[in-house]
């Protein structure tokens, strides 16, 4: 709401010549993001194979209890004590391009659940000749998408830490400086 003519931050220096504008800092860094995603074409393919992804399981609830099954057997798998007995299976989360930092959930889910995922895609390619299944396993075992998913689960974390802890310390402050202020 910064606009030139007739942003908000605009309209309130008309009755207030001495405010002072101050673009949040970590929308800022949102918007940067955003727009370095922009300029890697091979982002945009990800990002799009992930809304696919998401299209997939919502729309079906039967393909979402079989991915559950399927991520629920194959964390049995992996871990056997007591408390691994209590893992409950993840959707699949949805990415949106103006919030980057729910791509980092979405990535992290691919990640960790790519086994189970994959094989609930090959199950609907075998069983229902599934189209958009087909599609969707031809993208995903592709060697450039595994690279680019291992590449943004190792930097999207690091990028999601410090953009909470540098907005909860802004946020921390601008508590203070109003406390102090009553």
């Amino acid at each position: 709401m910064t606009g030139k003519r007739n942003g908000v931050a605009v309209q309130l220096r008309r009755e207030c010549k001495l405010m002072l504008n101050v673009h949040c800092i970590c929308h800022r860094l949102a918007l940067a993001c955003g727009d370095a995603n922009d300029d890697v074409n091979y982002i945009k393919v990800v990002e799009k194979v992930l809304r696919q992804l998401w299209t997939f399981f919502k729309n079906s609830a039967k393909r979402s209890a079989t991915y559950a099954k399927a991520a629920v057997a194959a964390k049995a798998l992996v871990v056997q004590n007591d408390k691994s007995k209590k893992v409950i299976a993840k959707k699949v989360k949805k990415a949106c391009k103006t919030r980057w930092l729910s791509t980092d959930l979405e990535i992290r889910g691919v990640f960790e659940d790519f086994v189970p995922l994959t094989q609930t895609l090959g199950l609907y390619k075998e069983l229902e000749n599934d189209s958009t299944a087909i599609g969707l396993l031809k993208q995903t075992a592709n060697i450039q998408f595994l690279s680019v998913v291992y590449l943004l689960h190792t930097v999207l974390p690091a990028l999601s830490h410090h953009f909470h802890l540098y907005h909860f310390q802004l946020s921390s402050q601008q508590l203070i400086t109003r406390s102090i202020n009553l």
